[in-house]
């Protein structure tokens, strides 16, 4: 047979009768061992009560010059947490409910006491406590629950929001606030596909009407590109999962990270690549096919040698050596992607490279264009191969030529650059030489942009271009550790922007880089 629990009471009684009458009655009890304690004084009482060492108090209503309401409303203002019975002589129903609005547990008439009914009354007030201070438990756990969580929504590193049925944003963390580019409490409220570039805004919606829909297994993980206040453009990894919290409407959890840095390292990888396969390729057939042409062009002047100037054969031979020149150029271009070649690099003064091309420049681009150059006096150097910084020049400057067909203005410039913050390109802080060749021709749009660098890619028409050139550069300004970047707006013209490392002469040739 299990043991009987121990319930502890203490009655607060001035009148030792029913201190004998309450404990004879619980003392007989079958379903509960008690333990009854008394105080025959409200300080008594006050005391007592103070030292939380009972399960239950029985107060008397009569104590002294107070009554038991004055002791109860003592005791539950300072945090006990027992429950109280008041005992009353004068079955007073007001005094009753007086009793029990002030927070007594149960009242009992004293002159109909009985076993049953103060068990049933202690049992009743002890199990009442015991909800009541569960709830509570629950109560503050729950509060400091939400306080973590809104401690970590609001402090976390990464973009986080929650996101309404109706798609608007219900809640939005500081993080994703700064990514944006907004202030504290502009977001909220705010729709959430308006903050999505526009052709990526119907895949956002599906993932969305998914989530809610439960269409979706687990979170999901896409990656969409978003707009930020000055209107530049991110690209967003996207976890949304379906919340429930009790009392609210279901929402979706969003989580933002901002993943632009590694897509530009991706299409950069991906660029690198295209270009080592290339020049693989370029490295196994170039040196056979300019063997072939060495053949053409030797037998190329035996013909103009043993013809006569100006005879037919004397054409047809010149004709056949521009050609075969034309081949060899070609050819040069593949090797540029060939891993074997050597760049012969060294010291480097780009003013002077620009200045030895300027004569070529101006025969290459014709007359209708007009060349201004922006030399930097104070100008750096470079560690490069100077036929190398040639071939970029000429390039840029016959793919600006073929830009302006109507005439126009090419500008080449120079400048140094000290950079503080890492910039597109993922070039470090430190002392750079820019080189800028800008024109004012029909510029480009976004989706050609995308494509310039790679290999064969030309929007010229048939055979008016290799598609090497814009490649080749690239290949060069990144075996310069530099950067090129590319800015056009179709109907104004193209800048490209080169960034080289400038040269220190007091550190070794391999980390040529001036920095900070």
């Amino acid at each position: 047979m299990p043991a009987k629990s121990l319930i502890r009471v203490l009655l607060v009684d001035d009148d030792e009768i029913y201190f004998s009458i309450i404990s004879h009655l619980l003392l007989s009890s079958q379903r509960a061992d008690f333990q009854v304690d008394w105080s025959s004084s409200y300080a008594a009482g006050q005391k007592s009560i103070a030292g939380r060492q009972h399960d239950v108090y029985l107060l008397d209503y009569c104590l002294d010059e107070n009554t038991g309401i004055d002791l109860l409303r003592t005791a539950l203002d300072a945090g006990c947490s027992q429950p109280m019975i008041m005992l009353t002589a004068q079955g007073d129903h007001e005094l009753d409910l007086h009793a029990l609005q002030t927070g007594a547990a149960d009242y009992l008439d004293k002159s109909q006491l009985n076993l049953d009914q103060l068990e049933r009354s202690i049992f009743h007030a002890l199990e009442r406590a015991r909800t009541l201070n569960a709830l509570q438990a629950s109560q503050v756990a729950l509060a400091e629950s939400e306080a973590r969580f809104r401690s970590l929504f609001i402090d976390a590193p990464m973009g986080l929001a929650r996101v309404g049925r109706d798609l608007h944003l219900l809640q939005v963390n500081h993080s994703l606030a700064l990514m944006l580019g907004y202030n504290d409490g502009e977001l909220a409220g705010r729709e959430l596909l308006d903050l999505c570039a526009f052709d990526d805004r119907p895949a956002l919606r599906e993932q969305l009407e998914n989530v809610f829909g439960a269409a979706a297994s687990g979170a999901t993980k896409p990656e969409l590109r978003f707009l930020r206040h000055n209107g530049d453009t991110i690209w967003v990894r996207l976890t949304l999962a379906l919340m429930h919290t009790e009392g609210e409407a279901p929402y979706a959890f969003a989580a933002l990270e901002d993943v632009t840095d590694r897509k530009r390292l991706e299409t950069e990888l991906q660029q690198a690549q295209r270009l080592e396969a290339v020049g693989t390729l370029a490295g196994g057939i170039a040196h056979d096919f300019n063997n072939l042409l060495s053949v053409v062009m030797g037998h190329c002047e035996l013909l103009e040698y043993q013809a006569e100037p100006g005879s037919p054969q004397a054409k047809h031979a010149a004709e056949i050596r521009r050609a075969a020149e034309k081949a060899t150029m070609l050819t040069r271009q593949l090797v540029a992607f060939s891993r074997g070649q050597q760049a012969q690099l060294k010291q480097v003064n780009l003013n002077n490279v620009i200045r030895g091309t300027q004569q070529v420049l101006r025969s290459m681009i014709g007359e209708q264009i007009e060349l201004m150059m922006l030399l930097d006096p104070e100008l750096g150097p470079i560690w490069a191969d100077p036929s190398q910084m040639e071939q970029v020049i000429f390039n840029l400057a016959l793919n600006a030529r073929d830009a302006m067909p109507g005439g126009g203005k090419l500008i080449i410039e120079t400048a140094s650059q000290e950079l503080r913050a890492e910039v597109q390109g993922g070039l470090p802080p430190g002392h750079y030489v820019q080189l800028s060749v800008t024109d004012t021709g029909i510029g480009m749009p976004p989706d050609i942009m995308d494509r310039i660098f790679e290999p064969f890619f030309t929007t010229k028409e048939k055979y008016k271009g290799t598609g090497l050139g814009l490649s080749t550069v690239y290949g060069i300004v990144q075996q310069c550790k530099g950067s090129i970047r590319v800015d056009s707006t179709p109907g104004q013209g193209t800048s490209f922007t080169l960034f080289f490392p400038r040269y220190c002469a007091d550190r070794h040739p391999a980390s040529h880089l001036c920095a900070n």
